[in-house]
């Protein structure tokens, strides 16, 4: 009986015995499992942020496409060719048309020198011009180069320089950047030829390709006929011009949206505006010079509101005193331009105290168009997404606001002229 008892106890012992003895062998098992579970978790974690961020990225930096219409030799082609090839190298820009207009040793000097609405145009016109293609392959940037001959049909040359941009392809931005001198609506080109700003908006409709950002280094063309046009559709989402006079001796004020592709488009017009007026030699100007961004989509609606109301008030019978009357607050002081606002202020102040009650279908007429006028000054300011102006006559830059008498010109500018644009 107690050799049973005893041999039951020494059992019970050497199970306890082993027990403990196995206890860290199983906790050091279960924690090699959890922590393998855990470094398992965690990667796939990482892996699933990383995937976030790729395709966050892709998304928000997409590549960048470009088309250059240069009829102004402002910078040497050289020059700009290798900044192309720098973005290419270590930037965003996958594709680029670059049209060459100039003829070799043509630097124009004398720029854009405007008297009332007329430009000077260059100096001389090439017999050929040079088209070149550069695309991004792999890690390799490569350069096409095609000789066309000077044509009288911007239309053609137009399509010439966009048909190697890719249309309706969502991966790629699309930036278009003109280099030319200009009247405040036509640009220049060779010797006597001309474009319009409506031929532009054709060419790109029948590219089928969208513009997020249109960079023109020309004068006057932030201006309402110019406006007034682009946004009749929704082909350009945002414009960086001057609304006076654009000349600089400095060449790298140039194509600057270049330098912040990386950035959204919105962005990169903002901030080559920005970069322009920190870069601008001060000592030699012409009068003024300035430059803005604009958001088209806040004006699109507005603007063409107020384009119909304006044909509306002025074509209804007896408005030949208003007509008469909005003629006058142009001036021939600074070459007859003005900033939209302060022409539609007056516009909208002569209209609101001349209303007519007692004329039922007019007095309808003029409250619409003071319900348009407000809707266009309420989007002018929100529209315009960065601008400065450098009056020499003043020493003084202005952003945003200028007195009238600074020669400064915000944002939109217009003529007497650029009204009746709305008729056409």
């Amino acid at each position: 009986m107690w050799k049973r008892i005893c041999a039951v106890l020494i059992l019970f012992t050497w199970t306890s015995a082993a027990a403990q003895l196995n206890r860290p062998l199983q906790d050091s098992s279960i924690q090699t499992i959890e922590y393998a579970l855990q470094r398992a978790y965690a990667a796939q974690q990482i892996q699933a942020d990383t995937f976030a961020l790729q395709t966050r990225a892709q998304k928000d930096d997409k590549s960048w496409q470009l088309a250059l219409f240069l009829a102004a030799r402002n910078r040497s082609i050289s020059e700009t060719l290798d900044e192309i090839k720098g973005q290419m190298n270590w930037g965003p820009v996958k594709l680029a048309a670059v049209l060459d207009l100039t003829p070799t040793g043509n630097t124009s000097t004398t720029k854009c020198t405007c008297e009332k609405g007329k430009c000077k145009k260059p100096l001389a016109a090439p017999s050929q011009i040079t088209l070149y293609v550069l695309y991004r392959t792999g890690i390799i940037t490569r350069q096409d180069t095609y000789t066309l001959d000077l044509s009288d049909n911007p239309a053609r040359l137009w399509g010439e320089l966009l048909k190697y941009l890719k249309a309706g392809q969502s991966a790629y931005q699309t930036g278009v950047i003109i280099d030319a001198h200009a009247s405040g609506y036509n640009f220049f080109y060779g010797k006597e030829e001309s474009f319009s700003s409506q031929q532009l908006v054709q060419s790109l409709t029948a590219s089928r390709l969208h513009v997020d950002v249109l960079e023109l280094h020309s004068c006057h063309m932030s201006s309402l006929k110019n406006v007034y046009q682009w946004t009749k559709n929704a082909q350009i989402d945002y414009v960086v011009a001057s609304s006076d006079i654009s000349l600089s001796s400095n060449t790298t004020m140039y194509y600057r949206v270049l330098r912040f592709l990386q950035n959204s488009p919105r962005q990169a017009a903002i901030s080559s505006v920005r970069d322009r007026m920190k870069i601008f030699d001060f000592k030699d100007v012409y009068n003024t010079n300035n430059a803005v961004a604009l958001q088209l989509s806040i004006l699109r609606r507005p603007i063409q509101n107020y384009a119909t109301q304006y044909k509306e008030l002025l074509s209804y019978e007896g408005t030949e005193e208003m007509e008469k009357i909005f003629e006058g607050y142009f001036t021939e002081e600074f070459y007859d331009w003005h900033s939209l606002r302060n022409i539609v202020e007056k516009q909208k102040k002569y209209v609101q105290t001349h209303l007519e009650p007692q004329a039922d279908a007019f007095y309808e007429t003029q409250q619409q168009f003071v319900a348009a006028s407000d809707k266009l000054l309420n989007a002018l300011p929100s529209a315009t997404l960065a601008q400065w102006c450098y009056s020499k006559k003043d020493h003084k830059v202005y952003q945003g606001q200028a007195p009238a008498s600074s020669g400064c010109l915000e944002s939109v500018s217009t003529t007497q002229a650029q009204f009746w644009s709305f008729y056409e």
